[in-house]
């Protein structure tokens, strides 16, 4: 993040970039002080970077899946296309399968693991990987994800059981992917991606549990 030194504003929002004379208004502008008129545009150029973030050791597993171009369309990869939500509704699927799944020896709650996923581009691979993380919460770790990745084949088998057989919403719902930790993303989640970007995971190849919803992730 880069900052105004004088009054704060952030200029990581393009709508706050440039201005007249290289200006900018002010993020909280002040029309008076000590009775008098006070200009809401700032003209100073000091500028401060702040990087926000922290750093933790822990244990984690990762799922790490190659996007196979000559099977899955990977053209849109941003963050409203259907295979990074797909992405999305896969890693939610795996912590929903570890927290309500009956997994043996996964009796976790949701604040014991996290999860998290990426798309990145492999120079090594010439393709694009996905990588789902799945770490314990405390930090030096508590042994969860080495639980996990033990019985990682029926995580994800009973992943794809739940979200393509064991509920029946149109979308999600709190029966298989919402919960309160990610309401955020409520509107995007879908279990029938998950399970077959989780099958895709596991097979190489795509199911055809519907036609219709499998042509938006097929090439």
């Amino acid at each position: 993040w880069t900052f105004c030194t004088d009054c704060g504003l952030s200029f990581d929002l393009p709508r706050n970039t440039g201005g007249e004379n290289n200006t900018h208004l002010k993020s909280y502008p002040r029309t008076m002080v000590a009775g008098n008129n006070v200009s809401h545009r700032c003209n100073s150029q000091s500028r401060s970077t702040l990087y926000l973030g922290y750093r933790f050791m822990t244990d984690g597993v990762t799922l790490r899946i190659p996007l196979d171009s000559t099977i899955l369309d990977t053209s849109d990869l941003g963050p409203d296309g259907v295979i990074r939500i797909a992405a999305l509704s896969a890693k939610e699927a795996l912590l929903s399968a570890i927290f309500r799944g009956g997994v043996p020896d996964l009796d976790l709650d949701s604040n014991e693991i996290g999860g998290h996923h990426r798309i990145i581009w492999s120079e090594r691979e010439g393709r694009y990987v996905l990588e789902i993380f799945l770490f314990d919460t405390a930090s030096g770790g508590a042994g969860f994800a080495q639980r996990i990745f033990n019985q990682l084949d029926w995580v994800v088998d009973r992943a794809i059981e739940m979200m393509e057989y064991e509920c029946d919403c149109a979308t999600s719902c709190h029966r298989c992917l919402r919960n309160y930790q990610n309401r955020f993303e409520h509107s995007k989640l879908n279990r029938f991606w998950a399970a077959e970007i989780l099958y895709y995971c596991r097979e190489g190849v795509l199911p055809i549990f519907n036609l219709n919803r499998s042509e938006e992730l097929i090439h």
